[in-house]
């Protein structure tokens, strides 16, 4: 095991290497369908940079004041058993042609949109590992962060910084505005979607169900949108009682997520 490292009282530098937002396709091996960055629906997807549902809306409005405007792709998907709909649970960014983010700007090496870039892009340099814990780890690939471990121990080679074992403790000292973001948005998504599934699951394919002979004809709408279908849509009183019990757990839990988010990101503006 590495010897353990402390970048508690280091600080964080952006060096413009952009590395962020030229490296951003990611390959996955579940051997399972999902929506490549393109939205095609394929076995073992390469994805781009996820965008919350309940942030799409928004990003797409302060692009306006750019003049810009985005390509968004499906990224996770609840597709209803009995009716052809899918819901669109987070989105993907799409990306130019030498795979790197529509909105990095390659001649200067900076993002055009910085003010009002999406959650993902602010909480940056933090990951979420989930084969330790949810833990919430430095990017091994960020010249910002190698440069803080060669501060500490000169001898780390970057290859090796993925397998450091860095405390929670030290990245909340490290990256506070960062871990407290993507710490907050992790807390929020984990209990919604134990929500989501614990109250509707059965309504929804199993992933292993999902192919593209069985979904490509199915309508994908917004995930916002789902409360307000399944009333117009759904007469079958069992169901209409989980979506009316999951509806009332669901609204509270947005309202105070909502507040939380606006206030972290106010901060991290500044």
């Amino acid at each position: 095991m590495m010897h353990s490292i402390d970048i508690s009282d280091q600080k964080f530098n952006c060096f413009k290497c952009g590395n962020c937002c030229y490296n951003i396709l990611r390959e996955q091996d579940t051997g399972e369908y999902g929506y490549n960055f393109q939205g095609e629906l394929l076995l073992n997807p390469r994805t781009s940079l996820i965008i919350l549902y309940n942030e799409k809306y928004e990003l797409e409005q302060n692009l306006l004041n750019y003049d810009l405007k985005a390509r968004f792709y499906p990224g996770m998907v609840f597709f209803m058993k009995d009716y052809p709909y899918g819901f669109i649970y987070s989105y993907q960014l799409g990306v130019k042609k030498k795979k790197y983010c529509m909105f990095y700007d390659l001649s200067k090496r900076e993002c055009k949109i910085y003010p009002i870039r999406p959650v993902i892009c602010r909480s940056y340099p933090l990951g979420c590992n989930a084969f330790e814990g949810l833990n919430l780890l430095p990017e091994a690939t960020c010249t910002g962060v190698i440069e803080m471990v060669h501060h500490v121990d000169s001898n780390v080679k970057e290859g090796e910084l993925v397998y450091y074992p860095f405390s929670q403790d030290q990245m909340a000292s490290a990256f506070p505005i960062e871990f407290f973001l993507r710490a907050n948005i992790i807390s929020f998504k984990i209990w919604e979607l134990k929500i989501i599934l614990d109250k509707l699951g059965s309504m929804f394919l199993e992933e292993k169900n999902v192919t593209p002979s069985r979904v490509n004809n199915y309508t994908l709408l917004n995930f916002h949108e789902f409360l307000g279908w399944a009333k117009d849509k759904i007469t079958e009183k069992h169901q209409r009682l989980k979506i009316q019990r999951f509806s009332q757990e669901f609204e509270f839990g947005k309202q105070h997520f909502a507040q939380q988010l606006a206030s972290l990101v106010k901060k991290h503006k500044d």
